[in-house]
């Protein structure tokens, strides 16, 4: 019935081939420069840690030549020159002792001297040995250093000059010269890694002096990684493309050819009956479009779904890989202890931190598994306040400023026949929701009432808030999976998931909404008569706020040094900051109000920041999101600002207008700080 359709795959073959293959050559060039950019730098490194050596090697080059230079300024050398039969052995001693002093203040402990007059001969030389008789040729050629490889020797070679006359004025030269040869086998004891010598200049030029070395070198990077990246990356985009044409032609092609096919029936049908009845033929063609558009809004509402379930994918992720994010904050405490009390003070801070994250992801794993519920765990009768009771006892950490009042009136004598766990979860959204709308101050109230109908008993439950509001054209979509007034936090399930687990138990859910008066649901469960045990005086009367006292002290005194500022709401992570930068000038902010208002009372205080390291998210407690905080920020600072987060937000293109440099979630040191800076600016 239906018949292929070679246009609609050839324009999808296409548009896939494209998208894929594009990002496919882009990230192969990165790639490539990435290695190019390695192996360049490895080479750089590694000629520098040979060029190191070899300085080092030339340093004590430079260190004989001076003390050569020394010695032919010395007073005793002059001494011996001028000596007369009877003082010239008093003088060649006095010359051997500064040779020897000169000789312990050189890194080689065996190296001949050697004193050499104007016609070539050899005068003196220490150690002492028989001098030589050899006159030696062209000695002027040879000053300087030089490589006698035959010898395996490097021979230095200083003339000798000094002043005559007391004026000053006037020179001795060419007296002759120092000569000091130094076997190689003594270079390698002080150099173990210098295998040999293969050419060195007289001035000791670093650029002609070459050496071979048996030191560690960096290796390049093999293109092995890369020719397996471009193979394997080839094979997934053939199987990528087949299988998606696979499905495009089943789940696209097929279905829009038979609407197509469907469509051309009723116009046929149409055309056919068009002449006998004009009327009959518009009612049919306005049915049609009926039909069409009913189709067409349903499509739509599916892509609306899978959208909204894009964000609770995104979000969940965020929230699942926080606490992970802390505990590289917790290892890095750990790591940074030295004694045992200071690794049980870092666990006593961070526990409540994660007890309170672990919670929060355990009650969105929940909520996604318990959106698929289609039966129920009911075990035995359950009093109502004991479901109450246990959905306290579960809420997650209060932020430090809650403060809420609890009015009970709740009717006694009766017990749930209910699935306590789900219930209980759906008490604590509710309540939890709640907190959240009114800002964790105010009043909440929990009623409940026997109720009968078609001759079943249930129990009416109203949970209600005050200092919140529904707008009324929302109340028809807040039990609708996905939907949610929240900003940042909520999966858009709790509703719905509520929604279905009391009709799963034969009762119905409804929410009323006042500004005056505040919010209600009122929702119904299976109940029957039984008297079970008061639990009235166990039931909590106020939420309180708890608040982690931090250690640290936060004081700053302005001066003329630059200050890193950190604008994070988690205190546990602020105080890791203070910590691993005790030695730097840091001040933290646990929200954007915090800062804008040491701001307001210290305005010279944005001349004195270095760096601003900011979080994503601000926590419940801040009417700021990231970008009113930059926006405001940019009106004060044009510095460099860091965003330090958990999630993934390279694709977001406001952070690119606002200049945000995106970091890892974790401490680094101002040095870091600054060369990332540099590598924005490349």
């Amino acid at each position: 019935m239906v018949a292929k359709s070679k246009t609609l795959k050839s324009y999808f073959l296409k548009v896939l081939l494209l998208s894929s293959l594009i990002p496919f050559f882009v990230s192969i060039s990165l790639l490539w420069n990435f290695i190019s950019n390695s192996n360049e730098k490895i080479n750089l490194a590694n000629n520098q840690l040979k060029k190191t050596y070899d300085l080092e090697i030339i340093d004590s080059f430079h260190k004989i030549q001076g003390a050569m230079t020394v010695l032919a300024q010395s007073e005793e050398l002059k001494n011996y020159f001028d000596s007369t039969i009877d003082s010239e052995r008093k003088n060649l001693e006095e010359l051997n002792k500064v040779i020897l002093i000169l000789q312990n203040t050189l890194p080689y402990a065996n190296a001949k001297w050697s004193i050499i007059n104007s016609r070539g001969k050899e005068i003196a030389n220490l150690p002492k040995t028989n001098l030589n008789t050899r006159i030696l040729k062209d000695i002027e050629k040879d000053r300087g250093v030089v490589f006698i490889s035959k010898n395996n020797q490097i021979q230095f070679t200083t003339p000798i000059s000094y002043k005559l006359t007391a004026d000053l004025k006037s020179f001795k030269k060419n007296l002759g010269y120092i000569m000091l040869s130094l076997p190689v086998m003594e270079v390698q004891k002080v150099f173990p890694n210098l295998i040999e010598f293969i050419s060195i200049s007289k001035d000791l030029d670093i650029k002609n002096f070459h050496t071979k070395l048996k030191i560690e070198y960096q290796a390049e990077s093999n293109l092995y990684f890369l020719y397996m990246y471009i193979f394997i990356s080839f094979i997934f985009i053939v199987l990528a493309t087949i299988w998606s044409l696979k499905i495009f032609q089943k789940n696209i092609v097929d279905k829009i050819l038979s609407l197509r096919f469907r469509v051309r029936n009723e116009m046929e049908f149409l055309e056919k009956h068009e002449l006998r009845n004009e009327l009959d033929s518009l009612s049919q063609t306005f049915d049609l479009y009926l039909r069409y558009t009913f189709f067409l809004q349903k499509e739509i509402f599916k892509s609306s779904q899978l959208a909204a379930a894009g964000n609770v994918a995104h979000m969940i992720a965020h929230d699942v890989r926080k606490p992970f994010s802390k505990l590289q904050f917790f290892m890095a405490e750990i790591k940074r202890s030295k004694e045992l009390k200071d690794i049980f003070q870092t666990v006593t801070e961070f526990e409540p931190s994660f007890k309170s994250s672990v919670e929060y992801v355990e009650h969105l794993l929940n909520e996604v598994m318990d959106a698929r519920v289609t039966m129920l765990n009911i075990e035995q009768s359950v009093s109502f306040e004991k479901i109450i009771m246990k959905s306290f006892q579960n809420l997650s950490a209060m932020p430090a400023h809650c403060y809420v009042a609890i009015n009970y009136d709740l009717e006694m004598g009766f017990s749930l026949q209910v699935d306590e766990i789900r219930v209980t979860r759906i008490i604590i959204n509710l309540i939890s929701n709640a907190l959240e709308a009114m800002n964790y101050q105010g009043k909440i109230w929990i009623n409940s009432k026997k109720f009968e109908l078609n001759d079943k008993l249930f129990l009416k439950v109203t949970i209600g808030n005050n200092n919140s509001y529904i707008p009324l054209e929302y109340l028809d979509h807040i039990f609708e999976p996905f939907f949610t007034l929240k900003k940042e936090k909520g999966t858009g399930l709790g509703l719905s998931i509520a929604q279905k687990i009391v009709n799963l138990h034969g009762g119905s859910i409804q929410c009323h909404s006042n500004k005056e008066t505040g919010v209600e649901f009122i929702f119904t469960l299976p109940a029957k008569k039984e008297e079970m045990s008061s639990m009235n005086q166990f039931l909590p009367e106020v939420i309180k706020g708890t608040k982690i006292n931090l250690t640290d002290d936060n004081q700053v005194f302005l001066d003329n040094n630059k200050y890193l500022v950190v604008v994070d709401d988690d205190p546990l992570i602020c105080r890791t900051w203070k910590r691993h930068l005790a030695d730097e000038n840091l001040i933290y902010f646990l929200s954007p109000e915090e800062f804008f208002n040491y701001y307001e009372i210290h305005t010279d205080f944005i001349g004195h920041i270095l760096f601003i390291v900011s979080d994503f998210y601000f926590g419940k407690d801040s009417k700021y999101n990231f970008y009113d905080f930059i926006k405001n920020l940019r009106k004060i600072y044009s510095g460099k600002v860091f965003l330090s987060s958990d999630i993934k937000l390279n694709e977001e293109p406001d952070l690119k207008n606002f200049d945000i440099i995106i970091i890892e979630k974790r401490v680094y040191t101002i040095s870091e700080l600054t060369q990332l800076s540099r590598n924005s600016l490349d």
